[in-house]
């Protein structure tokens, strides 16, 4: 949790495994006066991840938590995500080649913001953060 303050508060990250942010394209919402919204990718390094095996499958578990600061210094929390990762018995070179992307929209009201994105490895006991901020422009 203080890794996560620290990196939407003052910008600081450790990311060791990696992480990216992508920013989709500022949509408008469904009503007038709604918060726009706005599309992300997490992208997440597989080959940074414990892989466990189970079975014939390798499997992982990781905890994805996002906070987003706005222009006035407010900040939000989301509760958290679950994400299990599965692989397939001979995928597991393939799959360390490879990217998790986990998508999200965010509902963001006019102004500038800095997002925040904490992947914590619940096997491995390692965590990575990442940071961007974003101007969004009112429609």
């Amino acid at each position: 949790e203080g890794a996560l303050v620290a990196a939407v508060t003052l910008g600081s990250v450790r990311n060791p495994f990696g992480l990216a942010i992508e920013l989709g394209e500022v949509t408008a919402g469904a009503k007038k006066g709604d918060d726009l919204r706005l599309p992300v990718a997490i992208r997440i390094p597989i080959s940074a991840l414990a892989l466990l095996p189970r079975g014939a499958e390798s499997a992982g578990r990781l905890l994805l938590k996002l906070a987003i600061q706005d222009g006035g210094g407010r900040v939000t929390f989301d509760a958290g995500t679950p994400i299990p990762i599965t692989v397939g018995a001979g995928d597991l070179a393939r799959a360390q080649a490879g990217v998790w992307v986990h998508r999200a929209e965010l509902e963001l009201a006019p102004g500038r913001h800095r997002i925040a994105v904490l992947v914590a490895d619940q096997q491995g006991g390692d965590f990575s953060t990442v940071v961007r901020t974003v101007d969004v422009a009112a429609p």
